[in-house]
């Protein structure tokens, strides 16, 4: 298994710095379907109190103890999505969806308490990782001075787990670039990313969003140049490229639909990445939101819209997309995750 960003060398301490893009312009194929389990990402929506961080530590704890009980080395990717970021006074605030906002403090805490958690589950495996996303949305206040605060915070909540003897927890950035109308616009979005990226010592960052009307097949170069190609809400490829894959981001994209329309976006991403840019994709696991849609929706279920897509599925589209003609390497590092609401 290809594990050019997070290796154990030789020994098992990990420690921020090699969570560093390395994006060779080789590319490997990528790497068979596996039967190892995926995660559980939530949209959150406690506070920082003794039940928050209980909460957040038995969710941590819980997957540490799958780490324990499946044979080798596991290598998760969670987002704990604190939905918008909104600036009141000097305080930066995450808005939690419908309930009360907490301070991006208070969401680093319950990251840490999720990453405590997961490295007391795992008991004596000592090799399992977790990448832990401080996860927002482009929907609210979206400026390079949030992007700032975003990897700031992620970068002291990471801090805290110098002292473990053994480095399996990762706290990560991460944002859910969504290319929508009613979201922010890719100049809102680039401002925040530049801000983020700006931050010595900073995290690499995860997105954790969607293609919204990329290619569902190969562009023609010689009718469209490939850098104007053109996804939704004004969005270009080479907008969608920059968000997922330059300056130290990685996709975890959303393969939600059970079609595999979105397999097919994401293939055409890799592909169009190592065309102009010279180096394919390593996606970060992929994003499925079957328990959501049981939560609060049914997600169109049982028709060709659906997008309840089930994890290994979703994994397994992506996966295919990337082995069939013509081949794009880079792979898939992570299991996938999915993400369910809290309450």
């Amino acid at each position: 298994m290809n594990r050019r960003i997070l290796a154990l060398g030789s020994s098992i301490c990990m420690t921020a710095a090699v969570l560093v893009a390395s994006q060779a312009a080789t590319a490997p194929l990528a790497e068979a379907s596996s039967a190892s389990p995926f995660s559980t990402s939530y949209y959150v929506t406690t506070s920082n109190t003794t039940a928050g961080r209980s909460w957040a530590y038995n969710q941590g704890y819980a997957l540490g103890r799958v780490a324990y009980s499946t044979a080798g080395t596991q290598w998760f990717t969670v987002i704990l999505d604190f939905a918008s970021m909104k600036l009141v006074g000097q305080t930066w605030m995450v808005t939690e969806w419908d309930y009360p906002d907490i301070s991006l403090a208070d969401a680093g805490e319950l990251v840490y308490q999720f990453g405590l958690g997961f490295y007391f589950g795992a008991g004596i495996d000592h090799s399992s990782v977790v990448n832990v996303g401080l996860g927002t949305n482009s929907s609210g206040t979206t400026n390079a001075a949030g992007g700032k605060a975003l990897a700031a915070q992620a970068l002291s909540t990471g801090k805290r787990f110098a002292s473990l003897t053994y480095r399996q927890v990762n706290v990560v950035g991460a944002m859910d670039f969504e290319n929508d109308p009613r979201w922010a616009s890719y100049g809102s979005d680039k401002d925040w990313f530049t801000g983020y990226m700006g931050v010595t010592g900073r995290p690499v960052l995860f997105n954790y969003g969607s293609a919204n009307g990329c290619p569902q097949n190969a562009p023609n170069p010689n009718v469209t140049p490939a850098k104007t190609i053109t996804c939704a809400a004004g969005f270009t490829v080479d907008n969608v490229w920059t968000l997922s894959w330059s300056a130290g981001a990685f996709p975890v994209p959303e393969i939600y639909a059970t079609s595999g329309a979105n397999a097919v976006q994401w293939k055409w991403l890799t592909d169009y990445s190592a065309r102009v840019h010279g180096s394919y994709f390593t996606f970060r696991g992929i994003l499925t939101q079957m328990v959501a849609c049981q939560q609060k929706r049914n997600c169109a279920a049982g028709t060709k819209y659906a997008t309840d897509n089930i994890p290994a599925a979703g994994r397994q589209q992506l996966l295919n997309q990337l082995n069939a003609a013509p081949k794009a390497g880079g792979g898939i590092e992570d299991q996938p995750t999915d993400i369910q609401w809290e309450k």
